[in-house]
């Protein structure tokens, strides 16, 4: 049996050995326990065990951490400005969650997007003390993903965002690409097609009342502006959307959805 392990082991190329590695690092840098790791695994995959993953399951899976605020730390364990590199992944990843916060509230989806409404979701979810987001030492890598999770699905579920990665043909195969920010417009623009706001609900469309609000060229698509453009973008549909709803007499798109 020894043997068998030890030829199987040695059957694993580089490339494979790199992205389990990578995938041991996010858990422990995300403060990952084996209970919440393995739900991870059985939700997305149906397998309890990174080592059961194909490759291309492995990158998914790696992305996926990514979006929870995981940073692959070359070495050192520093970050550039000195800072421990545990602290600064926990305020990026905190950096996400009041970013996902304000899109919720672009969205439709939230009455009050302060942080004070903030903080008392996350106490909601984590059962956390009464303190503020801004004060984290209750708020831990676990604590995190249940929060980043909360409002992911509640975007999913009230608005549609679909937050499955951007895939793209190239002269060197398949590409993955993670772009929440991308799949927050998308899902803008099709509530802003339900309420009567735009007339072409094709995505095409959407790229070029992008382009418009962000002053690019006309072959620019709106997965190709930059973060802070995709963030004017997502503004002002906010408003759009805020605007239709208000005209209707609703505070939300729960609300319209019910009436």
């Amino acid at each position: 049996m020894a043997a068998q392990a030890k030829s199987t082991q040695s059957k694993i190329s580089p490339a494979r050995r790199k992205l389990l590695g990578k995938v041991h690092i996010a858990k422990k840098q995300l403060g990952m326990d084996d209970e919440t790791y393995r739900a991870i695994l059985d939700a997305r995959f149906g397998k309890t065990s990174s080592a059961k993953l194909r490759d291309p399951q492995l990158i998914d899976l790696i992305e996926h951490f990514k979006t929870l605020g995981f940073k692959h730390q070359p070495s050192g364990g520093k970050a550039p400005n000195g800072k421990n590199a545990v602290a600064v992944d926990r305020d990026r990843q905190i950096r996400k969650i009041r970013a996902l916060w304000v899109s919720m509230y672009h969205l439709g989806i939230l009455r009050d997007n302060s942080e004070r409404a903030l903080t008392a979701f996350a106490r909601r979810v984590t059962g956390g003390r009464d303190v503020g987001i801004a004060q984290l030492p209750w708020l831990h890598g676990e604590a995190i993903y249940k929060v980043t999770e909360a409002l992911k699905k509640m975007a999913e579920r009230e608005a549609k965002v679909d937050w499955s990665a951007h895939r793209y043909s190239t002269k060197d195969g398949p590409v993955t690409v993670y772009r929440p920010r991308c799949r927050v417009l998308e899902a803008q623009w099709r509530l802003a097609a339900d309420l009567g706001e735009v007339r072409i609900r094709d995505i095409g469309a959407l790229s070029s009342f992008a382009r418009g609000v962000a002053g690019q060229p006309n072959y620019c698509g709106h997965d190709q502006l930059s973060l802070e453009q995709q963030d004017l973008v997502i503004v002002e549909l906010g408003r759009m959307i805020r605007r239709a709803l208000k005209e209707r007499g609703f505070a939300t798109i729960q609300e319209w959805r019910k009436s």
